[in-house]
């Protein structure tokens, strides 16, 4: 099911104290009941680059009341210590997601990141995955964007701003089921802002999230189409001019 209107998404979950500070990229997850939560450049931190959090890595994986999360990263372009050149971007991935339990497990997981410095006016949406061993569950991929720069991802429902677009993708029974989505939506921002990523699934005994990916990116306009634009609605207005003094 597609959402284009602004709304939140309703998740229980328990705050965990994290530093909380303005400028920084945060994860926080609900496992279940149990909540895990990880800043940039704190402990539990496996990537050691500013504007990239890592989870786990591809071969040891952080385990999170009986799920195995292995290789997770977030990166946030655009930010102070991490600007990038020309594009704002918030992108949160793993490789393996694992319940080694023997119940089902939902998860909800928010990602956010302050001081986003650029801006434009268009927004590119896209997220991808595979599901296993998980027939009937369904994953919700969630994208937002806060003109008020407030902290993102302090808890695992933590989203402020504009809900930018959402969408909602059920396993079928039988094989595997992989799911993607590409969309853009129009913004108006200006810097500090915030972006936030959402998701929420629902993991089988025995069930897994493979090579799961999301990205929300806002390309920054060049100078050069800026003055081209510019240079347009100034021929525009002197041409009304002149035809209003005829």
């Amino acid at each position: 099911m597609r959402k284009f209107l602004l709304a939140t998404v309703a998740l229980a979950g328990t705050t965990l104290a994290t530093s909380g500070a303005q400028a920084e990229l945060i994860l926080t997850a609900n496992v279940g009941g149990t909540v895990f939560s990880c800043a940039d450049q704190a402990a539990c931190d496996t990537n050691g680059a500013v504007g990239v959090l890592g989870i786990g890595t591809t071969s040891t994986p952080q385990i999170i009341n009986g799920v195995s999360v292995f290789g997770s990263l977030s990166t946030a372009t655009g930010v102070p210590g991490n600007p990038g050149s020309g594009t704002d971007s918030l992108n949160s991935s793993s490789l393996q997601v694992i319940n080694n339990t023997g119940v089902s497990q939902t998860i909800n997981v928010s990602v956010g990141a302050t001081d986003y410095l650029n801006g434009g006016p268009l927004a590119f949406l896209s997220g991808s995955g595979t599901m296993q061993n998980n027939a009937g569950e369904s994953i919700t991929l969630s994208y937002y964007a806060d003109d008020a720069n407030n902290q993102g991802g302090q808890t695992p429902n933590d989203r402020p701003g504009t809900l930018l677009f959402t969408d909602t993708f059920s396993a079928p029974t039988g094989a595997p089921f992989s799911f993607s989505l590409n969309q853009s939506a129009a913004t108006s921002l200006t810097s500090p802002y915030s972006l936030t990523l959402g998701f929420d699934f629902t993991l089988d005994p025995g069930g897994q999230l493979l090579s799961r990916g999301q990205a929300l990116t806002i390309p920054v306009p060049e100078p050069a189409s800026l003055a081209l634009l510019s240079a347009g609605l100034l021929g525009l207005g002197l041409v009304r001019r002149r035809r209003a003094a005829a």
